[in-house]
């Protein structure tokens, strides 16, 4: 796939607020491949036409002459070890929610004690990926207790 092609679905991806699962998940929607390296030009236009339809569903104004600058659709975050790829707010209902199935209700002390033991790190701190692990182990939880 031409790499224009490329940066433009990783900028409509960020503008709509898309993460990679879902943007693989819209690529194999709409092609039937997970992985932009293995589409074609006419695939890549594809996948960008939906993009487009989708941002101008939500109000979002798309310049189709924009592309960003070499650089610029990085990340422009220093590496420290103070900055966190932080949970989504999604994952933080869907871990109360899932404390309140568990327990009968959520206690973020107990959340951190929990999250210090496996992670090294308090509840509000926890990545996006610990967060799945988290949710993943919650729901694991709730089938074992419903056997």
């Amino acid at each position: 796939m031409n790499p224009q092609l490329r940066k433009r679905i990783f900028y409509l991806c960020r503008l709509l607020g898309i993460d990679e699962d879902t943007r693989h998940a819209i690529q194999y929607e709409r092609t039937g491949k997970e992985s932009l390296t293995a589409m074609d030009d006419i695939q890549g236009q594809a996948i960008i036409e939906h993009l487009e339809s989708i941002a101008r569903q939500y109000g979002f104004t798309v310049h189709r002459s924009y592309l960003p600058k070499k650089g610029q659709w990085k990340n422009k975050l220093p590496k420290s070890k103070k900055i966190y790829n932080l949970m989504t707010p999604e994952q933080r209902k869907k871990i109360i929610a899932l404390s309140i199935m568990l327990y009968g209700s959520f206690s973020e002390e107990q959340m951190n004690i929990f999250c210090m033991n496996q992670f090294n790190k308090p509840f509000k701190c926890l990545s996006s990926s610990d967060a799945r692990k988290v949710i993943e182990a919650q729901k694991s939880m709730l089938q074992r207790r419903s056997l």
